[in-house]
């Protein structure tokens, strides 16, 4: 059984705790065993993005929940700037 989530068209530094806290609960509320992070609508990120979606990939891992991304160009030039180029593709910690 899988959940989804759907971002807000901005993730940067401004909206980054509301964002851990969305994902955080949402991987709380999570009923299935799997999890998809739809990063499509994104058009504003920063690397506040990359790190609470890693440390979100953590909390997964430790409760058994498989992340998917659905992620966009956008956020694909984002995470490949941040070093992590296909991180987004197999987010492994």
């Amino acid at each position: 059984m899988s959940d989804s989530v759907i971002m807000e068209p901005a993730c940067s530094l401004g909206q980054a705790d509301l964002l851990r806290d969305r994902l955080s609960g949402t991987l709380a509320d999570c009923t299935g065993d799997e999890l998809t992070i739809d990063l499509s609508p994104v058009v504003e990120a920063d690397v506040s993005l990359v790190q609470v979606l890693v440390s979100a990939a953590r909390t997964a891992a430790a409760r058994n929940i498989a992340l998917r991304f659905r992620s966009s160009d956008y956020v694909n030039d984002l995470f490949a700037r941040s070093g992590l180029p296909s991180w987004l593709a197999d987010p492994r910690i």
